[in-house]
């Protein structure tokens, strides 16, 4: 397994998989939720296929009670109220959560599901990268849009955050062709809890964005400097060796205005392992990016090994960046204020989840 890519993973998986999407969506709806994406150029992915290794229930935990509806209801109301049909992943308790959703939609608008909600099936735990992945199936062909991918267990995240995350990423590709988002946050301002998030890897500011620039050229060249080249989590850290000297290197094109006719320089970056653990913008895991190439990058991912005994491999979503980065292609990040990072909290624990919804009160009626 841990040879394969996603895609050759995916298409080994065909014989098992084969009429899933048939059998949890009727042929209509898929048409419908195909027309929909069209339309509004934007397709929301929800992962909810897991159940979370320390969260103990006989309820499966997106459909444990947050705020007076099922966790997943807040995910899935999110991207239906920025007006986004959306693709929803399941799993675990597949029948339940598709029930509940279900339900949810139909009471929600007066036309029911209607093309607005469609279910994909993921067969085992394999990562989010695989779960993403799954999600194609429904997918119009050469489906020219964007896609947004959101979790099940992160209630505070609402249409307003979303829909200023899609306004950070249009502008982008209109000023510098960028062809992902990611909503980012600093760790610092978490404080405790966040020394395990994913961290950020920029590439330096550049010389150009240090000197003053006419207003075109700073717009022009806005995602260019200072572009995400990679997240690291937390786990690859702590396994680099400790041994004074090493460093990971990452390359990059220049990001200089480039003349036309003209070929971008590779320079390079080195990080020592104090240095990437400093880091202090960490990954949220919500992106927004250009379907095609997305989906193209995640189907050469590579499944990495979380465990020796027993063997586990699993493929990441994250590793779309550098897939990205190594085609040239230009990956930022919409960091979150300070002041809104709660809306990022999830809960891994049942009494997690009961303390979030106490803050979540408090937070709530403050800002109201």
């Amino acid at each position: 397994m841990q040879e394969l890519t996603l895609e050759e993973f995916a298409a080994a998986s065909v014989a098992n998989t084969d009429g899933v999407v048939s059998k949890l969506n009727e042929a209509h709806v898929v048409a419908r939720f195909q027309e929909r994406a069209i339309r509004t150029g934007k397709v929301g992915v929800c992962l909810a296929a897991g159940q979370g290794s320390r969260f103990i229930s006989d309820t499966p935990k997106v459909l444990h009670a947050f705020r007076g509806k099922a966790l997943v209801l807040h995910a899935v109301d999110a991207v239906l109220d920025a007006g986004i049909p959306l693709v929803l992943v399941v799993g675990v308790a597949m029948d339940q959560v598709m029930e509940c959703v279900s339900r949810h939609v139909e009471n929600k608008f007066d036309k029911g599901l209607e093309g607005r909600v469609v279910f994909v099936h993921q067969p085992r735990p394999l990562g989010t990268g695989h779960a993403v992945y799954m999600a194609s199936e429904v997918l119009p062909k050469e489906f020219p849009g964007d896609v947004i991918v959101v979790y099940a267990d992160n209630p505070g995240v609402d249409s307003n955050l979303l829909n200023a995350l899609a306004k950070f990423h249009d502008t982008g590709k209109k000023t510098s062709k960028l062809s992902a988002s990611i909503l980012s946050g600093s760790r610092a301002a978490v404080g405790l809890g966040a020394a395990n998030y994913g961290r950020l890897v920029r590439c330096p500011k550049s010389e150009h964005e240090r000197q003053k620039v006419s207003e075109d050229a700073a717009a022009q060249d806005s995602q260019l400097r200072h572009r995400v080249l990679d997240i690291v989590e937390r786990k690859y850290i702590d396994s680099l060796p400790d041994e004074k000297g090493f460093v990971v290197t990452y390359e990059y094109t220049s990001p200089g205005l480039q003349r036309a006719g003209s070929k971008r320089k590779i320079e390079s970056v080195s990080f020592s392992k104090q240095d990437l653990l400093e880091l202090d913008e960490f990954n949220s895991g919500i992106v927004l990016a250009q379907a095609k190439i997305y989906f193209e990058v995640l189907a050469h991912v590579r499944a990495a090994q979380t465990k020796k005994d027993p063997p586990k491999f699993e493929f990441y979503a994250t590793d779309f960046v550098k897939g990205m980065v190594a085609r040239g292609l230009i990956v930022d990040a919409w960091k979150i204020d300070d002041a809104l990072l709660w809306r990022l909290e999830g809960a891994n624990t049942v009494e997690e989840l009961a303390e979030l919804e106490t803050r979540f009160k408090c937070k709530e009626a403050i800002c109201e």
